[in-house]
């Protein structure tokens, strides 16, 4: 990673840090890290994991691009293999659809102590990688979900 990635990231955090009114050490401990861990990223020597980055980012309720602005979205870096025209696109309704399915479905994931569930823990109690598959799994259902939208509204669009 770069040094001018890390001082990106190493800055934004740090603005979230003073804007919630919380330490270092408070945050550290809070995404299940130890403070000098946290402290090495704040002094540029060393970088958070995607996964720490998405639990900060979970921590401050604002998204991974807002402390890693080098970083593309999931959905973003998708490129399905079609040509998109306007009656592909998803709807803001669609998307508020997706949302609550998704919300739905690991809910009762975790309920039936499925994947998502990772034995009931919070995802600030998972380890990294555990964390790190929940975010894959999770944007994979997404993704599946908005495909499925996508092609539904197609089928149901008359042609001129």
């Amino acid at each position: 990673m770069s040094h001018d990635r890390k001082r990106i990231i190493a800055n934004n955090i740090k603005k979230y840090i003073k804007k919630e009114g919380i330490t270092q050490k408070q945050l550290a401990e809070a995404i299940n890290i130890s403070p000098s861990t946290m402290s090495d990223y704040m002094n540029l020597r060393s970088h958070p994991s995607w996964g720490v980055i998405q639990r900060i980012a979970d921590y401050f309720g604002i998204k991974k691009t807002d402390i890693d602005t080098t970083w593309k979205d999931f959905e973003d870096e998708i490129k399905p293999n079609y040509t998109p025209n306007v009656t592909s696109t998803i709807a803001i309704r669609d998307k508020r659809d997706i949302e609550r399915q998704l919300e739905a479905l690991l809910n009762d994931t975790s309920e039936q102590g499925g994947f998502a569930a990772y034995g009931g823990k919070h995802p600030s109690e998972m380890t990294e990688q555990e964390y790190e598959d929940h975010i894959l799994f999770k944007n994979a259902i997404k993704e599946t979900l908005r495909i499925a939208k996508r092609i539904n509204r197609e089928k149901h669009i008359p042609e001129n």
